[in-house]
């Protein structure tokens, strides 16, 4: 018991209680919370908890009730954790002055407290490189003079949001010679 978090059931008092549904009225005055580091979570009452990532109990009624394992009496409490905050995403280049011999590397940064399943880099809006962790590195080169590149990274969290850079452009300045 603590005061953060989604209240999922509410109890007669903090030992040997009765319990309720948190949405049933009279409200037993002690409030049941569970919190996760990252996202939201969201409790339902269901039959089944199909569509929800886990199964705290079941419960016998709306109040005065007991609690059971799972699938016990015919209602589950099902939860399941959500978020909507995208990866903090950033994308380098080097070398800073970029030469038609150079190669030049990319590298993709990604962030996210929930993890991440993926970093993408791109060239010119082409997928060149996909990455299961941070940071994500990409090289190619040979770039005629005076030819401008696109290019932008994305990640994607594993909630299912997705975070990228804006597009920036890099220019190839001057003309190497072959030693």
């Amino acid at each position: 018991l603590n005061s953060s978090g989604t209240i999922f059931l509410r109890l007669t008092s903090s030992e040997n209680a009765h319990a309720q549904r948190a949405d049933a009225t009279p409200q037993y005055p002690v409030p049941a919370y569970i919190g996760a580091q990252v996202g939201t979570i969201e409790c339902t009452y269901a039959s089944s908890c199909a569509g929800y990532d886990t199964c705290l109990a079941s419960i016998s009624g709306t109040t005065n009730a007991h609690l059971a394992a799972c699938n016990f009496f015919s209602t589950n409490i099902c939860c399941k954790i959500s978020a909507t905050i995208p990866p903090n995403v950033t994308i380098s280049y080097s070398p800073a002055e970029i030469g038609s011999l150079t190669t030049v590397a990319y590298t993709a940064s990604a962030a996210d407290a929930s993890g991440l399943t993926n970093v993408r880099v791109f060239v010119d809006n082409v997928l060149k490189k996909e990455c299961a962790s941070s940071p994500c590195s990409y090289s190619e080169g040979l770039y005629s003079a005076g030819s401008t590149h696109t290019y932008f990274a994305t990640a994607q969290d594993t909630f299912g949001n997705t975070g990228s850079t804006a597009t920036q452009s890099v220019t190839t300045c001057k003309l190497d010679s072959a030693s």
